[in-house]
């Protein structure tokens, strides 16, 4: 008899898919490709230290996040800012969840394991030819071939302010663009946070650009990168042996 299909725990698969871990994302030289901080939903959690929000139960979480699925009912200014209250960032410590993660109506793709295996056994095979073969244009086609198209746009930030920006971008992906997924590092003992915001496709220019431009109307006017998941699962940073640039655009 085959598993029922659980579209929760499908949807933090695909955002663990997602992860960003390597220290092209997170400026950390230690922390090559590694895994998230904790690798599954703890239900019971000793109380808070002063200044932490209060620990999330097992219907906050699954799987290590702590997720809110939003849709066209609920995704009102009321629900975000009670969400986004309840988990800011900053108080948040990371032995709580992995990542504080949001999503509007955006199904998790099936098989996307399946196609990550792939999409490594394609690169594998192109590093048995030869250096040489590992370019922009050879990723791309297996990354397309394989069905590993998603990818973000990064955005680093301290704890100023931050718990007031994660909120427009929940409202940006949830009141405004009404689709998609986006996720917050919570504490993890120093002032660095990393916010990504998803698109499903990185051929798919025109809504890549549409992203882009809507994180500028709420403030991001500086400079940022879009880093495709399929090079975090090749494990593909900075100063790599073929010389590809870790984030495809940079505006």
């Amino acid at each position: 008899m085959e598993d029922e299909y659980d579209p929760t725990l499908e949807l933090v698969k695909a955002i663990n898919n997602m992860h960003i871990m390597d220290p092209d994302t997170v400026g950390d030289s230690s922390n090559v490709n590694g895994p998230n901080v904790l690798s599954c939903f703890a239900p019971h959690f000793s109380a808070p230290l002063s200044g932490w929000v209060a620990p999330p139960t097992p219907s906050d979480g699954y799987n290590g996040h702590i997720l809110k699925d939003f849709n066209e009912e609920t995704s009102t200014a009321e629900n975000i800012h009670q969400y986004c209250s309840r988990w800011p960032p900053n108080r948040t410590p990371v032995t709580y969840c992995n990542w504080i993660s949001i999503n509007r109506d955006t199904v998790p793709k099936a098989g996307q394991e399946n196609q990550v295996d792939a999409l490594k056994s394609s690169f594998q095979a192109l590093l048995a030819r030869g250096n040489e073969f590992i370019t922009v244009d050879s990723l791309d086609q297996i990354a397309c071939e394989s069905n590993v198209v998603s990818g973000k746009w990064l955005i680093f930030s301290d704890s100023r302010g931050l718990a007031e920006f994660w909120e427009d971008i929940v409202r940006l992906v949830c009141s405004i663009r009404r689709k998609g997924c986006a996720k917050v590092s919570p504490n993890k003992g120093h002032d660095r946070y990393v916010i990504c915001i998803y698109a499903d496709d990185y051929t798919n220019l025109e809504n890549v650009n549409a992203l882009r431009d809507g994180l500028r109307r709420i403030g991001v006017t500086w400079k940022i990168g879009f880093k495709m998941d399929a090079y975090t699962h090749l494990g593909i940073y900075g100063k790599n042996a073929w010389g590809i640039r870790p984030n495809r655009y940079w505006q």
